[in-house]
């Protein structure tokens, strides 16, 4: 009973996303056909180039966030205590300091 409610339901829901999928396509394309006119006009060129103008900038923007995440992420592992040696360095003491890191 279950499996048969569950089967239903999944056929059900394959179909109606088929239907809405052709469904859009076909109002599209009816949308297109009627504004023909419109879609090779100045102002439809006009709003598309500065649709373009709007997604290049989003698109730096993006990369600047990017660019300053990975970078806040570097000085985080940098500062990580797992990365610190236990003891400070003292000028002059690369030779203990390395006997010692080589012991552990």
């Amino acid at each position: 009973m279950i499996a048969a409610l569950a089967s239903g339901l999944l056929l059900g829901l394959s179909c109606g996303f088929y239907l809405l999928l052709v469904g859009s396509k076909i109002l599209l394309a009816l949308l297109a056909a009627r504004s023909r006119r419109f879609l090779a006009g100045r102002a439809y060129r006009a709003v598309m180039r500065a649709l373009a103008l709007l997604l290049g900038l989003f698109a730096l923007l993006l990369f600047r966030e990017g660019w300053l995440l990975l970078a806040a992420m570097k000085g985080a592992v940098a500062r990580c205590p797992a990365y610190e040696l236990p003891y400070r360095s003292v000028p002059g003491d690369t030779p203990k300091l390395l006997r010692k890191t080589l012991q552990k």
